[in-house]
């Protein structure tokens, strides 16, 4: 069986990276619309992106997708990356030095060729080379990243997703953290297991981002609170309390270069569920009511839900729903439905706790609805 050609061996899987980059920036393309282009396997960008090396005929292929002919990739597009990834490691005079002699070599290889492409092709590799060494201070305009990170993070596989944040330093960022912790508590209700390992990655993610130990300590304790959110999911409760220390620890040692770039009410909230599940009613409502004091307004529906549900295991099934109504008043259907959803499924079981049987069937409807448009299997198994 014939070996797969490969670039040739001059040329670093760095080259191969920032050229990648650049051919999906010509045509703003996600990873996923380069990878239907040059009809390869969507997962193989993330990795080429994050080092690995293409074969020959995949890189033609991905040339050729975005419109370019295939001899420019020896002729002019290799060269020229190459040569920006060497120059952008000098000082300035070393590197317009660097440059110059490039320009005498690709003005031999290329005077057939539309001298002003080439100057913006050149131009392009090295203001993303440069943009790429000098990480900014981590900051709130940094969510606008999190849509295309989170889109191509999202496809690959377990492995994958560990491959790209040991080689690939773009996903070292911490909104990417931000989010995972996220998806880490939306999965919870179905699988521990899948809960705990999104948490582990968010937590191995925080110790590799930029800004800084006093940041990264804060980012770790922040995913330190999710990794202790899934282990009171799937039932070690002791565990999930050496958790929470562990998250308060490294959150107090830690400091944020912005105000409110992560919010601490998520740990207190987090902690107030570990402390329902062990029965110790007062530090649980005691935690809510100082989550509710730091947390914003967008975030009062979330907390009195909890709080509710505290106080029907307590066996105080009326105040429950006085609290139910209140967060009725706070909880956006459109923008958390789910959230929604559970309120309304709650209030008919504390009515169904209080006997009030007519008052509950009359809100079944609306529940059924709220369960049908979630179309997950735990919400509907729990509306029968």
């Amino acid at each position: 069986m014939a070996r797969k050609q490969r670039i040739s061996p001059e040329i670093t899987a760095e080259d191969v990276k920032i050229l990648i980059r650049w051919l999906r920036a010509t045509h703003d393309w996600s990873q996923a619309k380069l990878a239907a282009a040059a009809g390869i396997d969507r997962g193989s960008i993330g990795r080429y992106e994050a080092g690995a090396i293409p074969p020959r005929r995949t890189l033609e292929a991905l040339v050729s997708a975005v419109g370019l002919p295939v001899f420019l990739l020896d002729a002019c597009l290799l060269p020229v990356v190459s040569l920006v990834r060497r120059a952008a490691g000098l000082g300035p005079a070393e590197a317009f030095a660097e440059l110059g002699a490039a320009a005498t070599e690709l003005d031999r290889r290329l005077s057939a060729l539309a001298r002003p492409r080439l100057a913006a092709l050149l131009l392009q590799l090295t203001v993303a080379d440069f943009a790429a060494r000098r990480p900014a201070a981590p900051s709130a305009a940094d969510w606008h990243r999190l849509p295309d990170l989170w889109e191509r993070f999202e496809s690959c596989s377990a492995e994958d997703r560990r491959f790209l944040l040991e080689h690939a330093p773009e996903f070292r960022d911490w909104t990417l953290v931000v989010r995972l912790c996220a998806e880490s508590e939306s999965v919870a209700a179905h699988s521990a297991k899948e809960a705990r390992e999104l948490a582990e990655l968010a937590r191995h993610l925080a110790g590799l981002v930029p800004g800084g130990e006093d940041w990264r300590s804060l980012l770790r304790g922040y995913a330190e609170a999710f990794v202790a959110n899934a282990l009171r999911v799937g039932g070690d409760l002791k565990a999930a309390e050496a958790g929470f220390v562990r998250a308060w620890t490294l959150w107090q040692a830690g400091t944020s270069p912005e105000p409110d770039l992560l919010p601490a009410w998520r740990l207190l909230d987090l902690e107030a569920s570990l402390r329902t599940a062990q029965r110790s009613w007062t530090l649980a409502l005691g935690l809510l009511d100082q989550a509710r004091e730091v947390a914003p307004p967008e975030a009062a529906g979330r907390i009195l839900l909890k709080r509710s549900a505290t106080l029907v295991l307590m066996g105080q099934a009326e105040q429950a729903i006085e609290v139910l109504r209140e967060a009725a008043t706070r909880v956006d259907g459109e923008r958390d439905p789910r959230l929604l959803a559970v309120l309304r499924f709650n209030l008919a079981a504390d009515l169904s706790l209080l006997h009030r049987f007519r008052d509950a069937e009359l809100l079944l409807p609306e529940v059924w609805q709220l369960a049908a448009g979630l179309g997950n299997r735990l919400d509907l198994g729990r509306c029968l």
